[in-house]
C-alpha cells in the first residue's frame, strides 16, 4: 500500500499577509471558504447517513451565498481584479462562480433564510413550518437511535426542513437544477480558490527552502 505523504508549511503571518493589504485580506477569506466547503463536502458526500448527508448539502450551500456574495462585493477591486487576471489556472472557474451567484442570487437568499441556515419563523397558519407540514404529511418520517444523544438522528426534521427549501426555491424542478447549479459552482470555487492561495502563498515566500516539513 502506498503510504500518503503530508507536506506541512509554517511561515510567520506577519511575513505572508500584510494587515490592510485588500488582496491579502481576500486570500485569507477565500482561503476559509475553502476549509468550510471541504468540510461540508466530507458530510454531504462522504457518508453513508442522511442526516449528516443533508446537514453538510444545506451549510455548503449557505457558504456559497456568503462566499459568491463575498466574491462579487470584491471584483472590482483592481488588486483583486489584477491577481485574477494574471492566474495561470482558476481564472475561467472564478468567473463561472460570478455567473452562478448572480444568477441564483435571489433563490440563495430564500434558501438560506428559510431553512438552510436560519430556522423557519413563527408565523400562525401561514408560516414556512405550517406549509411545510402540509406538504410533508405523506412522506415518512424516521427516527435514528442510539445509546447517547450524539447517536440519535431525528430525521423527520431533515425531511420536513427539505419541503421548506423546496417552496423558497418555487418547486421541486427549479430547486434541483437551483441546487444543481450551486453544486457546480462549490467545484469551480474550488479549483478557482486552491489555485489562486497557492499562487499567492508563493509569490509572497510561504514555500521558501526551509520551511517545509513532510510527514506520511
Amino acid at each position: 500500500m502506498l503510504a500518503l505523504v503530508t507536506r506541512e508549511v509554517r511561515f510567520r503571518i506577519g511575513d505572508v499577509f500584510q494587515p490592510g493589504d485588500t488582496l491579502a485580506e481576500w486570500i485569507v477569506t477565500i482561503a476559509l471558504a475553502l476549509n468550510d466547503f471541504t468540510l461540508t463536502g466530507r458530510l454531504a458526500f462522504s457518508s453513508s447517513d442522511y442526516g449528516p448527508q443533508s446537514y453538510g448539502g444545506r451549510i455548503g450551500i449557505a457558504h456559497f451565498r456568503e462566499a459568491g456574495g463575498y466574491l462579487d462585493q470584491m471584483e472590482s477591486h483592481p488588486a483583486v481584479q489584477s491577481f485574477v487576471h494574471s492566474l495561470d489556472y482558476g481564472g475561467a472557474e472564478y468567473e463561472s462562480v460570478l455567473r452562478t451567484y448572480r444568477l441564483h442570487k435571489d433563490a440563495l437568499e430564500r434558501m438560506r433564510s428559510n431553512g438552510i441556515f436560519h430556522y423557519p419563523k413563527w408565523r400562525p397558519r401561514q408560516g414556512a413550518m405550517t406549509r411545510a407540514l402540509h406538504d410533508a404529511a405523506d412522506s415518512l418520517g424516521e427516527v435514528s437511535l442510539g445509546d447517547t444523544i450524539g447517536d440519535r438522528r431525528f430525521l423527520f426534521a431533515d425531511e420536513i426542513v427539505s419541503w421548506i427549501i423546496c417552496r423558497s426555491c418555487g418547486g421541486e424542478t427549479r430547486m434541483n437544477s437551483t441546487l444543481k447549479a450551486i453544486s457546480d459552482g462549490i467545484g469551480d470555487f474550488l479549483v478557482f480558490a486552491d489555485a489562486a492561495i497557492y499562487r499567492y502563498l508563493a509569490d509572497h515566500g510561504a514555500f521558501n527552502e526551509g520551511r517545509t516539513v513532510s510527514s506520511t
